[in-house]
């Protein structure tokens, strides 16, 4: 499973609102798709693993809030 790198987009958030002197606007668009028949979606760990997944975006989530 690809590890998200939660401070990475942080930063370069933070790098573009440098550039552009001030808050912007940004779109974050997070998608994870599985083909239909991937054996993971089969595993009795599935909804484990996605969980797992949207718990690795909390970080994100609070600098988006202003946490």
């Amino acid at each position: 499973m690809r590890q998200i790198d939660v401070d990475y987009v942080i930063q370069k958030m933070n790098d573009l609102e440098r550039k552009i002197e001030g808050p912007g606007f940004f779109q974050i668009i997070v998608e994870r798709s599985f083909e239909i028949g991937d054996p993971a979606i089969g595993k009795k760990a599935f909804a484990g693993d996605v969980a797992s997944m949207l718990e690795d975006l909390i970080p994100l989530e609070r600098f988006l809030s202003g946490e």
